[in-house]
This record gives C-alpha cells, sequence and structure tokens, in this order.
C-alpha cells in the first residue's frame, strides 16, 4: 500500500504538523551554521548573499515532502536530497589554526548534526509554545527520527542509539570544542538578517530560536539577551499554549499534513501498516 512515512498516530507526526514548529527554524540554522565545516559548506556552495532565503526554503519544502508526502512524493525529494549532497565535497581548509577539516555533505556526523539541530529544536519549540511532553514522548519522537535518518542515508553508528543518548550528544557538541561561530557562519546569518524589510522581518521572528539557543552558542553569535527578552519569550510562549487548543486544526497544522490526513481519512488502506 501507499502511504506516507509515518503514520498521523506517529509522535513525529504529531509534533512535526504544528504550525508554531516553524519557529524552531531559526535556532536549528544557528546551531547547525555554528558547525565550522558546514558554515564553510554552506558558504562555498549555496548563493546566499543573492539568494538568502533559498536554502531554507528548498530544506522545509524537501523535509515537508519527506515526512508528509506520498512514496512518490518522498521518492523525488530524497532523490533531489542525496543528487545536492553528492555534489558537495570541499578542499580541505583551515577552520581554527592550525585544524582542517574535509568537508563533505554526504559525511553521516554532519548530516546527523543538521538533523540533530531540527529535533532538539522542534522539541523545544513545540513543549514550550505547544504542549508539555513527558520523557517517554520525547523518546518515541525521537525513535521516529532515527527512521528518518535511515531514509536521509545516514550511518546507524552516527546516531545514537536513545533519546537520552540524544541528549548527551547535544550537551556535548554545545559544551565541548566541536562549535565555533566563525566569519562563514556571521556572513550567512547578516545575509538572511540584512537591512532590508525581509531581513528585517526575518530577524523578528527569529527572536523564539535566540532565545532557545543555548546561552554559550547565544554569547558565539554575540547577541544581547536580557532579563526582559526571557521574560517577553515566556509571555509569548503562555500566549500561544493557551489559545492553541481553540484554532482550528485547518489552521493550526501544515496544509500538506492536513491533507493527507484528510486522505488516510477517506481511504485508510493507505495508513502505514
Amino acid at each position: 500500500m501507499s502511504h506516507p512515512l509515518f503514520a498521523p498516530q506517529s509522535m513525529y507526526w504529531r509534533v512535526n504538523r504544528e504550525w508554531l514548529i516553524s519557529l524552531a527554524g531559526p535556532r536549528a540554522l544557528l546551531l547547525e551554521l555554528a558547525h565550522p565545516a558546514i558554515a564553510a559548506g554552506v558558504a562555498q556552495h549555496s548563493n546566499y548573499r543573492g539568494d538568502p532565503f533559498g536554502r531554507l526554503y528548498r530544506t522545509m519544502k524537501t523535509m515537508t515532502e519527506i515526512s508528509f508526502g506520498m512514496p512518490d512524493e518522498r521518492r523525488d525529494a530524497l532523490k533531489h536530497f542525496h543528487k545536492c549532497h553528492a555534489q558537495v565535497r570541499d578542499r580541505a581548509f583551515v577552520v581554527r589554526p592550525p585544524s582542517f577539516v574535509v568537508y563533505d555533505a554526504r559525511n553521516s556526523d554532519l548530516q546527523f548534526w543538521v538533523l540533530a539541530t531540527l529535533i532538539d529544536s522542534v522539541l523545544r519549540v513545540y513543549e514550550k509554545f505547544v504542549a508539555p511532553m513527558t520523557f517517554a514522548d520525547k523518546g518515541a519522537y525521537y525513535e521516529d527520527c532515527k527512521g528518518l535518518a535511515r531514509v536521509l542515508g545516514i550511518s546507524r553508528a552516527a546516531v545514537p542509539e536513545t533519546y537520552a543518548a540524544f541528549e548527551r550528544y547535544v550537551d556535548a557538541m554545545v559544551c565541548g570544542d566541536a562549535l565555533n561561530v566563525t566569519q562563514n557562519a556571521r556572513d550567512i546569518v547578516d545575509a538572511l538578517f540584512a537591512p532590508t524589510l525581509r531581513g528585517h522581518l526575518t530577524r523578528r521572528f527569529s527572536f523564539v530560536g535566540i532565545g532557545l539557543l543555548p546561552p554559550r552558542v547565544r554569547q558565539m553569535y554575540e547577541y544581547e539577551w536580557a532579563a526582559a527578552d526571557e521574560n517577553r519569550l515566556d509571555h509569548l510562549a503562555a500566549i500561544a499554549r493557551r489559545v492553541r487548543p481553540k484554532i482550528p486544526r485547518a489552521l493550526a497544522i501544515h496544509p500538506k499534513a492536513y491533507s493527507m490526513e484528510h486522505r488516510l481519512q477517506k481511504f485508510p488502506s493507505s495508513h502505514p501498516s
């Protein structure tokens, strides 16, 4: 039977279908770019100055089709994903003298860090802005994400076995020497937050993501964050949690997920077995 990658009853679907999850995007991007090798790869293989939102849009579209699309949509999205990554391999370059890194977008450790920034950011935004999650909920969500990692071609050796191990992995990345905000990362973020109307709106939209960054990473980017900012973030989150249950489902969830749920209700045999 043809069916999407995840069932609507899965924790992954329940979490990622929420429109509010889009607030996780800036946090994930900033964490991703804090890895010097990834920032260098993006800087050298994307037109971030001429089209600062292009890569972000294409990434979101690809992940949506993989997550909520039918097999043909998922196949095309994965084909595009692997084709793009197969073309990206750099010479060794200096990250922090005297260290050298060879960037390869097919490197499972780098691929998993990108996915990990999404997993961690989505869970933090969902729990703060949508509804509380138990440790078991997070574990179920992570198990689904391990399936996504396999579909993306990430080596099992690069993927922590349990959610508890995943938490330790993220903590080690954030607290260790792996992350360092380089000039490449600053240039990419400056292009996104350029002094244009779109750049100003993007910066405002990124308020939540910046606020939810680990303080150490936020300091690397030299973002100021005062007690008043934290209070504002908490106030916005409280409003969102209070209002979300009152919003009609058709408006609260991603249209791709909504249409797929409607289709699966109409044709139950399309559910994953």
